[in-house]
């Protein structure tokens, strides 16, 4: 609900981590990604986006 009234990168990144938390690594992908999508310098989504990627497999995405 608060994504349908403040979209936020930061809204984005926190549920990222609700999924981590969960091991649900496809959807906190998806939500770093669209935190990434609106603050592209946001280190801290970038460096989960990165455990997410390692932890479903995908090493080579996860270091670019």
């Amino acid at each position: 609900m608060a994504l349908d009234l403040d979209p936020n990168f930061q809204y984005y990144h926190n549920k990222g981590l609700a999924y981590q938390d969960q091991n649900d690594f496809a959807n906190a992908i998806r939500m770093f990604e669209k935190a990434l999508e609106m603050s592209n310098d946001h280190i801290p989504s970038q460096y989960h986006l990165a455990l997410m990627l390692d932890k479903s497999g995908d090493l080579e995405e996860a270091l670019k």
